[in-house]
């Protein structure tokens, strides 16, 4: 019984813990579910270490399944079709000089890859179900051996390059643009076998430095690549709730900021990070600790029988959701150097960073007053996990490979040929599944005699699931007298049949390769509501009505949530010209006995956060806000084709 409720109260820590550390969030999410405390990590006998997930069970059933996912893992150079590693490093040089305009320098592009081998993957789900047989003392696995010879490894888990910064390249060398220029995917491959790109051009001092760190003398390469990603997990709902009064948290905070500052007033360095809402981890810490003893904060727990050993670890858990709806971390102070930690662990919360106060977030939960979370609801959430590797480790494979590592002498003009790369950027799967068919790509070169150069190719879903991001044209020199000049334009097909621009023009191009950017941004909506605050105010559905600009025209998106589903938060994807700054949304609101009442509209700008705050004036049917939110609700009809966001002219201001 013990063991039992040790156990118990360690899922409980998690469920609170994860869900407080994503904002209380529901997230709707199409990946299947796995089971966070159904985990295995084996090591395969080449030292690779798989993390392994079971899939959750639906409904409130808690037992084990057998089937098993795997994140992210064997992150290694692709290869082609006759199983050539597809790597290639040329130096290359003149007969000339610099000053008689020769060249000398480097160009390094490869593609990689993660996931198991076919090998791998049998060698995992042996290692696997060894690991299980040896779990069997632990009652919370006894469900899952019935028996053991039924646990199979599924396939990789589902995950989704996270929105910002799912591709990293790090190398000191390559960071220099004067020295060389960097070409790289605009995001992770998100499916196992998918290709990432990186392409660079060096110059002659860049190139030997980077073939210096890439022989047996160096440890590493001074090169690495991380992906990030995010996947899901499926946690069910505790009885129990937090309440916290905002306001007497914020008076808590400008009570300790005084003592902070007179405490430090003899370090100039603290004496300015103080004076710029800035603090330490420790210093939130103490806050959050002040807030519980002035009882800003309450966490209360229905089920007693948890004990107070599991309502002191739910306490410091809900530290992590205080830091992260006050404050954002404060970048420009460098933090201490974390400890290496397992891949999917937020490290916000690491000790040695600090934190600015945000002060719309603060005056937002002010306004608020008291807010009482429940944690009934059962949650899908996401976790992080990131996969780095270092180009050292892949190019002991490829150093001997003629095909892969080689140099050139470029004597001959008349023989150069030139390769002018385009990189499809952005959430490229996202774009090309929900609203654009292709883009077609036309590229001229005028030669200064003979017949001038011109081609087109069309990328679409089908090209860059074949081919990738990245779009090469081929370009022969010839007697050409001037190589360094050539043009280029795009033409995006829609779905519904348009195309944008409707008289694409002609862009002159950039030989070190040119990023082409959709003309839509991807912006994932957040719709926040409190379903108990709707019910008790007699409110069945409230729905966030989003007016933005699609390719030039304005369109409309509406996001809903409704007291029948309890479901707090509720997200939608939309896509928003690129060169537009936010949107225009308004609520409209349905009531049970007082009908549909709509409230004015507002704009959103930088920010994807939209809470359903409901007016106290509308409960008064007298007041001037009910009055002008009946009429706006009655004219809605006649009102439905009128331009809103011609009313915003900061939307479009450069």
């Amino acid at each position: 019984m013990k063991t039992r409720l040790k156990d118990y109260r360690s899922y409980v820590l998690t469920i609170i813990a994860v869900t407080l550390m994503t904002g209380m969030t529901f997230k709707s999410v199409n990946a299947q579910p796995l089971d966070p405390d159904n985990r295995v990590t084996v090591t395969l006998d080449d030292g690779t270490k798989v993390t392994l997930l079971g899939k959750a069970r639906t409904g409130r059933n808690n037992n084990f399944t057998g089937e098993y996912y795997y994140l992210p893992v064997g992150l290694r150079l692709a290869k082609g079709p006759d199983g050539t590693p597809e790597f290639l490093f040329i130096k290359y040089t003149t007969e000339k000089d610099a000053s008689a305009g020769g060249v000398q320098g480097a160009l390094m592009h490869f593609l990689m890859q993660w996931g198991l081998t076919a090998k791998q993957v049998v060698e995992t789900e042996s290692k696997l179900k060894a690991k299980l047989e040896k779990k069997k003392q632990n009652p919370r696995f006894r469900t899952l051996f019935s028996p053991v010879t039924k646990v199979k490894v599924m396939g990789p888990a589902d995950v989704q390059p996270i929105p910002e910064g799912s591709f990293q390249i790090y190398s000191a060398s390559l960071s220099d643009p004067a020295s060389a220029k960097l070409i790289q995917s605009g995001r992770a491959p998100a499916l196992e076998g998918g290709k990432a790109v990186v392409a660079s051009k060096m110059d002659k001092n860049t190139a030997q430095l980077m073939a210096a760190s890439l022989e047996k003398t160096s440890s590493i390469a001074d090169l690495s690549v991380t992906l990030n990603y995010k996947y899901t997990v499926m946690l069910p709902a505790i009885d129990a709730s937090v309440v916290i009064n905002w306001k007497k948290v914020s008076e808590t905070m400008d009570s300790l900021a005084t003592v902070y500052k007179h405490r430090y007033s003899s370090s100039r360095f603290l004496w300015i990070k103080h004076s710029s809402s800035t603090y330490s981890y420790d210093e939130m810490h103490e806050m959050y600790q002040k807030s519980i003893e002035n009882k800003a904060i309450q966490i209360n727990i229905t089920d007693r029988s948890l004990g107070d050993e599991t309502s002191a670890m739910i306490l410091k858990a809900f530290m992590d959701y205080f830091t992260n709806a006050m404050a954002d971390k404060d970048e420009s102070v460098p933090p201490v150097a974390p400890e290496a930690a397992s891949n999917d662990e937020n490290l916000n919360n690491k000790k040695g960073n600090y934190y600015r106060i945000n002060k719309v977030k603060r005056e937002n939960l002010i306004k608020k007053g008291q807010e009482t979370i429940s944690l009934n609801y059962r949650r899908a959430i996401p976790r992080f996990i990131d996969i780095t590797g270092n180009l050292r480790a892949w190019y002991d494979g490829v150093k001997d490979n003629p095909k892969c590592v080689t140099s050139v002498n470029l004597n001959d003009p008349f023989f150069e040929h030139r390769t002018i790369s385009f990189i499809i950027d952005g959430d490229v799967e996202s774009i090309f599944n929900d609203v654009v068919n292709y883009v077609n790509i036309e590229v001229r070169k005028k030669r200064s005699s003979g017949n001038d150069f011109s081609d087109r190719i069309t990328v679409d879903k089908k090209y860059i699931n074949e081919k990738g991001v990245t779009v090469n044209f081929t370009y022969a020199r010839g007697e050409d007298k001037n190589p360094d000049v050539f043009e280029y334009r795009t033409q995006w097909s829609l779905r519904g049949g348009k195309v944008f621009p409707q008289d694409a023009p002609w862009i002159k191009g950039d030989w070190g390769g040119i990023n082409l950017y959709p003309p839509v941004k991807i912006r994932d909506i957040e719709f926040e509501a409190d379903p108990d605050e709707l019910k008790e105010r007699g409110i069945t559905r409230v729905t966030a009505q989003v007016r933005y600009m699609q390719f030039g025209k304005e369109v409309e998106t509406n996001i809903h949530i409704s007291t029948a589903k309890g479901v707090p938060l509720v997200d939608k994807k939309i896509f928003i010209d690129k060169d537009t700054k936010g949107y225009a949304y308004r609520l409209v609101i349905n009531h049970k006995t007082k009908g549909k009442l709509i409230l004015p509209w507002q704009v959103r700008m930088n920010d994807d956060y939209i809470y359903a705050t409901i007016p106290e004036e509308l409960d008064d049917e007298n007041s001037d806000m009910f009055q002008e939110a009946k009429k706006e609700a009655d004219d809605v009809v006649s009102k439905a084709k009128e331009s809103v966001l011609d009313k915003f002219s900061e939307l479009f201001d450069k």
